[in-house]
């Protein structure tokens, strides 16, 4: 597949103008700041949570911070290696098939909706 130059766009950096551009942006503006008011409670929530393991158990902040994030860095990094697996063996397909070692799977083949093309 040939890449494609990219083009650049001058980016909108003042007031749009009409009324539409300005109302639409508005609602991402509102949209963006609830994500961020949700995020500093859920902050709080994990020193909640960190705070009554400190006051009830003696587990030492710093401590249980390293667990949490060893577990996150586990479970996150394990769906990133499923989802790049995923897309490994679905190359290895597409090359058998484009090298005549395989045949389609018609029944399971997907229906091109031009998706990957548009990137």
């Amino acid at each position: 597949m040939a890449r494609t130059a990219k083009i650049k766009v001058a980016l909108i950096t003042s007031m749009p103008s009409d009324p539409v551009s300005r109302d639409r942006l508005k609602k991402s503006r509102d949209e963006a700041v609830e994500i961020l008011r949700q995020i500093a409670d859920l902050k709080s929530d994990l020193k909640d949570i960190r705070d009554t393991e400190k006051q009830t158990h003696n587990i030492s902040p710093k401590y249980f911070n390293s667990l949490v994030k060893r577990e996150y860095d586990v479970q996150y990094g394990a769906e990133k290696k499923t989802a790049s697996l995923e897309a490994e063996q679905e190359a290895f397909v597409e090359s058998d098939i484009l090298s005549g070692r395989a045949t389609p799977n018609i029944e399971q083949a997907e229906e091109d909706d031009g998706a990957e093309d548009a990137e």
